[in-house]
């Protein structure tokens, strides 16, 4: 292909696909709005960062702030964000980017899979894809997750395309090789995020299903090749940047320990989680409707395979991620609200009755509205949080010095402030003589609020005895005569931190 044609035909499929690009705009200004403030800092996001910091700079998958678990194990967001840090630039914000620009490659393939559901039926109009994407960027759900420094995000991408694959062998059984494809993202998303496993699982048993009663192995040989073949490969990559044993680290009692379910855990989180997600009543009529759009294959689609079985998919998996994930938290329901949305679309473009299309229409603006609107009021009660980088110029004009070679020690979510020489407060039990020049103390980290909601729920948002080491260690350094100071700040209440007087030898 020469240059000229390639030119044309990247102009030709740019104009072809001008409703996407004006979407991802649209992404772009509504995530840029306080990308640095709301939500605050997560416990979870300087435990990925380390990592991912560690491979981009040292070459080593290896979690030097709490010792593990964060993006070690299960490593290709972390890849991912390493390569990405080598091309922009290490930073809580440009971090937070990547995850905006996620979500730009997850709305392309969400409408993607759209157009397979349908028949290319949507593609045609200009006003279904515009209220596909606007349904997708302002679900509470997805707002979130893509503004954050995790990996959920890149779990999504990896299951719509599985989706996607997978419904492709739905429509041409005999093509096998396509299942290569959704076994390969399976595995790929369970190393981004192992709550993704579900999901695989419940896709492999229904391949297995039909294949019994076609009398063939065959598909479900490739889906799991496709499955084998990229675990391999990980554990290859993994041996490059870490001297560990990659298998002994997988089955480690920091991974496995959240996948200890049963009835019984089923019945807790069913009894916990509505209440929780719908916050009240605020998002109850959400939470409703998202369920609700989920049967409705099994009864007015039946002859549709796709939808029937894209329903089933987000009905099992649902059911199992209750009963396997303690606790069940919002974000694992991310997954379900995803082929709800995929579903209700495709519901909305064959519905043949018009009296029935506006009734469903209606309820779909309303959805809509729901999440807009908590989206607006979300962003307005956090309007006037600290960014990360104000929050460390206050901490620098205090103490009047710069906080880039000074050891702190101090909870995990400051750990971008001083990413080279930071200590957490529970590390004092394993040294006691240890003397940081700054510590610092947050008890907005020990109040058990959640970052995104508001929320408060005992013993969920932090582990318990969480604040006696730095209780511990602020007492110490009081003793050893550190000088105090109190910084007011907006988003992380005050902050407390005492300063080494004395110059480190």
């Amino acid at each position: 292909m020469t240059i000229n044609n390639y030119v044309i035909k990247s102009g030709k499929w740019i104009k072809e696909n001008k409703i996407f690009f004006f979407l991802c705009l649209l992404i772009i200004v509504t995530q840029l709005i306080l990308l640095d403030k709301y939500p605050t800092v997560l416990i979870d996001e300087p435990w990925y960062a380390n990592t991912l910091y560690n491979v981009a700079y040292h070459q080593e998958i290896k979690n030097t702030l709490f010792g593990g678990g964060g993006g070690d194990v299960v490593f290709f967001y972390t890849l991912l964000g390493a390569i990405w840090t080598k091309i922009v630039g290490f930073s809580f914000f440009k971090l937070r980017l990547l995850s905006v620009f996620l979500e730009c490659v997850a709305l392309f393939l969400f409408l993607k899979c759209l157009n397979k559901l349908t028949q290319q039926i949507t593609k045609q109009s200009v006003y279904y894809t515009l209220l596909a994407g606007c349904i997708f960027i302002v679900n509470n759900n997805f707002f979130i997750i893509f503004r954050r420094i995790r990996p959920e995000g890149l779990s999504l991408i990896c299951l719509l395309v599985a989706l996607y694959s997978y419904m492709k062998w739905i429509d041409k059984p005999n093509e096998n090789r396509v299942l290569l494809i959704t076994g390969a993202m399976i595995m790929i998303g369970v190393m981004s995020h192992p709550n993704i496993l579900v999901y695989g699982i419940v896709i492999g048993f229904f391949i297995i299903w039909d294949q019994i009663k076609q009398r063939h192995v065959s598909s479900i040989i490739y889906y799991s090749l496709g499955c084998l073949g990229t675990f391999l490969l990980f554990m290859g990559l993994y041996s490059l940047f870490s001297d560990q044993t990659y298998i002994s680290l997988f089955f480690d009692k920091r991974v496995i320990q959240r996948a200890d379910g049963g009835i019984a855990n089923l019945l807790n989180n069913i009894l916990r989680f509505p209440m929780f997600y719908s916050m009240g009543i605020k998002r109850l009529y959400s939470l409703i409707f998202e369920i609700s759009v989920l049967v409705i294959p099994l009864f007015w689609f039946k002859k549709d395979k796709k939808l029937k079985r894209l329903s089933l998919i987000a009905i099992t998996g649902l059911l199992l991620s209750l009963t396997m994930l303690n606790p069940f938290f919002r974000v694992h329901f991310c997954y379900t609200v995803l082929i709800t949305c995929l579903l209700y679309l495709s519901i909305l473009a064959m519905i043949p009755k018009k009296i029935m299309f506006n009734i469903t229409l209606a309820c779909g603006i309303v959805y809509f509205a729901n999440n807009i609107v908590g989206d607006i009021y979300i962003l307005y009660q956090n309007r006037n949080n600290e960014s990360l980088s104000s929050l460390k110029e206050k901490i620098e004009a205090t103490i009047k010095t710069d906080l880039k070679y000074r050891v702190v020690m101090g909870p995990p979510q400051f750990w971008f402030l001083s990413p080279d020489y930071y200590i957490l407060t529970r590390k004092a039990d394993e040294n006691p003589d240890i003397k940081p020049d700054i510590i610092i103390k947050a008890p907005i980290f020990f109040s058990d609020q959640s970052p995104t909601t508001g929320q408060t729920n005992k013993g969920l948002y932090i582990p318990p005895m969480a604040e006696e080491p730095s209780r511990i260690v602020y007492e110490k350094a009081t003793q050893l005569g550190y000088k105090k100071h109190e910084v007011e700040t907006s988003g992380y209440g005050i902050i407390y931190m005492l300063e080494k007087t004395a110059k480190r030898k």
